[in-house]
């Protein structure tokens, strides 16, 4: 899937990124939250815009990262142990990911919009005070917002990992 895929705004037509039936979406891949005011890499707003046809948070990273069969593991085990799913998938990133992307291949770290540095990142959107994801736990561990179809507040929160 691409972030072309989400639409110019939530609610358009064609949209196949959950269409009002999806919560959370974690892309633990490189660089799908990049944002100009870091690295560079475009306005993550603008870019995944139409992506809150109720969903609550997309989490991922801002740079590029290292592939691992732990990240996964971590984030659900920290989401059932109590933590909400943002900082689940924070600490998780941070235990997971090293600071920089520095490596033999590229020794000062990759070139912006790419790092070097390595940041995890969660933007999420909502209506309403009732219905802000900021704070949502995995079902059944804690509180979940209220669907927010066509949030007008999105915020992004990211961390160095």
């Amino acid at each position: 899937m691409h972030f072309s895929e989400v639409g110019a705004s939530p609610e358009s037509p064609g949209d196949l990124w959950g269409n009002t039936d999806v919560e959370w979406i974690v892309i633990a891949a490189c660089g799908p939250l990049q944002d100009d005011s870091l690295n560079g890499g475009g306005n993550v707003f603008d870019r995944w815009r139409g992506v809150f046809d109720g969903l609550h948070s997309l989490m991922g990273y801002a740079a590029v990262t290292y592939d691992n069969t732990e990240e996964g593991r971590k984030f659900v085990q920290y989401a059932k142990g109590g933590y909400p799913l943002i900082d689940a998938w924070f600490r998780a990133a941070q235990e997971v990911q090293p600071s920089t992307n520095a490596d033999a291949t590229f020794p000062g770290g990759w070139p912006a919009p790419n790092g070097p540095n390595i940041f995890a990142a969660a933007i999420y959107g909502y209506n309403s005070v009732y219905d802000d994801p900021r704070y949502d736990y995995l079902w059944g561990y804690g509180p979940v917002a209220f669907d927010s179809p066509g949030a007008t507040n999105r915020w992004i929160v990211w961390t160095g990992t």
